[in-house]
């Protein structure tokens, strides 16, 4: 397999596109965030445009990577999403547009308007109950009050980020 991260990428992608699990498997051992990556950007798709075949590519990377790591929360995930109703969909799409704006905003040194997007998000993701937004959320919020040197705020959000973390097994 190739050393460098954008031809294992490449290779990663083509191996799930071709449902070749001795490769995927192979790449997830030696790498495995690709799983965590694919699996996420497949669920991001699919809550977009609703395509069934990338629920189901999310769903054979994450059954890849709880077989060859033991970690089977991207198989909960995924199997959280395909059970949500169209309206949940729509509200996880919205979940996810704010984090990608809070991530914008907190990238741009705008932590008060990271936070209100952080915010958005963990909101709509407690309301679906999708950990890996609601986590990731709450985690950005807990760098946008660290940011604005409001520790025990960033600790206790921190904190809440493990816990929703711990919940669901990751």
């Amino acid at each position: 397999v190739a050393a460098d991260p954008d031809s294992l990428r490449g290779a990663f992608e083509n191996a799930v596109r071709l449902s070749d699990a001795a490769a995927v498997l192979r790449m997830i051992r030696e790498k495995p965030q690709l799983s965590r990556e694919v699996t996420r950007k497949r669920l991001s798709s699919y809550t977009k445009g609703s395509l069934a075949a990338d629920l189901e590519s999310a769903r054979f990377v994450a059954s890849r990577h709880a077989e060859a790591l033991g970690d089977s929360f991207y198989v909960r995930l995924v199997a959280r999403v395909a059970a949500m109703t169209p309206a949940e969909i729509a509200m996880r799409r919205r979940a996810a547009d704010a984090l990608g704006k809070a991530n914008d905003e907190y990238a741009a040194f705008r932590s008060p308007q990271a936070i209100a997007a952080y915010r958005d998000c963990v909101r709509l993701a407690e309301a679906v109950r999708d950990p890996l937004l609601d986590g990731e959320g709450l985690n950005g919020l807990g760098r946008a009050a660290y940011a604005l040197a409001r520790y025990g705020e960033a600790d206790s959000l921190y904190r809440r980020a493990l816990s929703v973390a711990e919940a669901w097994g990751d």
